[in-house]
């Protein structure tokens, strides 16, 4: 369900753009009708609000009373990245980035993360990206108009080996706050930020999931196959193309240098685990949560140990 037409995205990149103000602080959100300063036409906002809000994209965060009118200021949310996240994936976008204010324990470390893995990060962030979705419980088709509600459904598909394994896990029903009618309030009105929990689980899993498929990415053979050819480093069937005896076996010292490229970066990217308390507490209690759905833990017996979960 983290889905978004070409113009809905165009409206929620001017959210994470404007999430924090010129001094630097979380703003209190942007009124629909201020957006137009930012180029997206006010009726064009309104026809998109309501299925901004119903898909907590955006949550209300201020109400302002003006005259005999009340403005409406939203802001982004956690779920409201990921589905801009999906977007940009799925064009194939050069531009996929991570921002600190959602991601702040994976924005701790991208800097390493950037320095040890260079491109192969955002192949590998592309993966995560397309291996993470969170939509309603139900969805109903009533004439033209898509009705949904209840719990949140997280799914996350996890390679294991020669198996790709699908996980879910339930949320809470976002609360969803309603426009108050016109005239409603006659004073600025602020809102606490509702659903933390919500967000907090949803960060929580998306930087277990790229870290889980970073380490995936050096000790799985499967993993370490689709990360060749993005990475220039193209696979040969020796038996049937036509190549000199030097050739082949510069080929083989190619594909073995990445290999062991590969496995070094695991074992770096193990130490920054083991170093952090924090990110060392999400990766064991998620890789322990997933052990103990499939009841095998033999599939991650290697990170587990290094993980220190061994009894």
């Amino acid at each position: 369900m983290l889905e978004l037409s070409d113009t809905q995205a165009e409206i929620i990149r001017v959210f994470l753009d404007k999430y924090r103000d010129e001094s630097n602080n979380i703003s209190e959100g942007i009124a629909g009708n201020k957006l137009e300063e930012f180029g997206i036409v006010a009726k064009t906002f309104r026809n998109n609000r309501n299925y901004f809000l119903k898909n907590y994209f955006l949550r209300l965060s201020k109400v302002e009373y003006h005259g005999h009118r009340n403005y409406f200021y939203f802001q982004i949310t956690r779920l409201g990245v990921l589905a801009y996240l999906k977007w940009l994936y799925k064009k194939s976008s050069q531009d996929i980035w991570l921002d600190k204010d959602f991601f702040l324990l994976l924005w701790k470390h991208w800097g390493n993360l950037v320095d040890i893995f260079g491109d192969v990060l955002f192949d590998v962030l592309e993966k995560t990206i397309d291996r993470i979705e969170i939509k309603p419980q139900w969805i109903l088709q009533i004439q033209d108009e898509e009705v949904y509600g209840g719990k949140l459904i997280e799914t996350i598909l996890v390679p294991l080996g020669t198996i790709d394994v699908k996980l879910y896990r339930e949320y809470d029903s976002p609360q969803l706050q309603s426009l108050p009618e016109a005239d409603a309030w006659k004073s600025t009105e602020l809102f606490p930020s509702l659903n933390q929990e919500i967000d907090n689980k949803i960060t929580s899993r998306f930087t277990f999931l790229l870290f889980f498929n970073l380490l995936n990415s050096g000790s799985d053979s499967s993993e370490i196959t689709t990360l060749m050819f993005p990475n220039r480093v193209r696979l040969f069937d020796f038996k049937k193309e036509t190549l000199t005896d030097d050739a082949k076996e510069q080929k083989k010292l190619e594909i073995k240098k990445f290999i062991e490229k590969m496995e070094q970066n695991t074992d770096k990217l193990f130490s920054i685990i083991l170093a952090d308390k924090d990110l060392h507490d999400l990766m064991k209690s998620t890789v322990t949560e997933i052990t103990e759905s499939l009841n095998n833990r033999k599939a991650l017996k290697i990170m587990a140990d290094k993980l220190g979960l061994s009894s």
